[in-house]
């Protein structure tokens, strides 16, 4: 199976000083733009998992009530059935 190269673009960008120190710590020696890499890439996941999650809520949020009038016609239902069949075997 071909794996398809990984192509690299040079970009110029500033950071603080303080922030290259930071890069400069934890990067091995030559490997500034992979540890820049896969912190960028880390931070734009964590915050699609976050925006997903977010989502989610507000949707669950905005179907509370509906789902709440359905648990409680269902709940109706059930107790009417079970009202029954007690009856039935008596």
């Amino acid at each position: 199976m071909k794996h398809a190269a990984t192509t690299f673009e040079r970009i110029n960008i500033s950071l603080p000083k303080t922030t290259v120190k930071l890069i400069d710590k934890f990067a091995r020696k030559g490997g500034r733009s992979r540890f820049i890499d896969t912190a960028v890439r880390r931070v734009i996941a964590q915050n699609s998992s976050k925006r997903i999650t977010e989502l989610l809520k507000e949707q669950a949020q905005k179907n509370a009530s509906e789902d709440l009038k359905i648990v409680q016609e269902w709940f109706e239902l059930e107790q009417v059935t079970m009202y029954e069949k007690k009856k039935a075997k008596s």
